[in-house]
């Protein structure tokens, strides 16, 4: 899905929770199909209601033929498993082959229970760009493309599936951890990856107790709170999307959080001065 003119990275990312990215999220449902979007196939809206608990298990993806849902699969060019923080994770990379175009299979997610979390893409004259975010309960599946107008298209996805995945448990505020992203702090267990070069980081805490140890803790760090904690959607069964101005002698960031009930948290931190 395209969502108009180039843009600065970091500033593409920040649009996950504005007006214009959500009508976008809508206007990809409405249309019913995401040609606009080389890497994405057809796109559900983000608020489309789902389910938060699926009645069955889903698999875990491995570099074995078939089992990612990219097609064509012989755009693939490289597929490996490692740990990184403490996770395992599969990432796999594909490219134009022959004129043909890889493309992520959105429905066969959907199909198999995962949620969307947020998407996003801009464009101009020569390139375009953008990523997706697909959770299920302990699970994440995140991919981005890059393409320009020779036709040619990079396509990255990253995905982990945790034996046994599980839903989050809700209710309880998590430590702080190790970890800082953008200089400010994350829940105890969270890990960072890159999307689109920039820094982002999951939690496995549910999105409601993210929000509530930000807000105890972001004070206590000398932080002011510019804006409180707002939904850009929310009803059951919908992802949720919440967001938080602060300052602090001079700096200025953004923390926006999304997920449903039970699934990992995304946490994306913009520097705004």
């Amino acid at each position: 899905m395209a969502t108009g003119h180039a843009r600065r990275l970091p500033q593409l990312l920040a649009r996950i929770v504005t007006g214009g990215l959500m009508l976008a999220i809508a206007g990809c449902a409405a249309s019913g199909n995401t040609s606009a979007a080389p890497g994405a196939s057809t796109t559900p809206s983000a608020n489309a209601a789902t389910p938060t608990t699926i009645p069955h298990p889903i698999a875990a993806f491995t570099c074995d033929a078939g089992s990612l849902p990219v097609r064509p699969a012989t755009t693939r060019k490289s597929c490996s498993v490692g740990t990184q923080f403490g996770v395992e994770a599969l990432r796999a990379t594909y490219a134009t082959t022959a004129g043909e175009q890889p493309s992520v299979d959105e429905s066969a997610l959907i199909t198999s229970g995962w949620q969307i979390a947020t998407a996003a893409g801009g464009e101009s004259i020569n390139t375009s760009q953008g990523y997706g975010v697909y959770l299920y309960q302990s699970a994440w599946f995140v991919f981005e493309w890059i393409g320009n107008s020779s036709g040619n298209l990079q396509l990255t996805v990253q995905t982990s599936v945790p034996p046994g995945a599980t839903p989050i448990a809700c209710g309880k505020t998590p430590p702080v951890g190790s970890g800082r992203l953008k200089g400010i702090v994350l829940p105890d267990g969270a890990f960072m990856f890159s999307i689109l070069g920039n820094s982002a980081s999951f939690a496995p805490v549910c999105i409601d107790d993210v929000q509530r140890f930000y807000e105890a803790l972001l004070p206590a760090a000398g932080w002011h709170i510019d804006q409180p904690f707002g939904n850009a959607s929310y009803a059951p069964g919908m992802t949720q999307v919440k967001w938080v101005v602060i300052s602090r002698t001079g700096a200025k960031a953004t923390i926006t959080i999304t997920g449903y009930p039970g699934t990992q948290t995304l946490i994306l931190i913009t520097a705004d001065g």
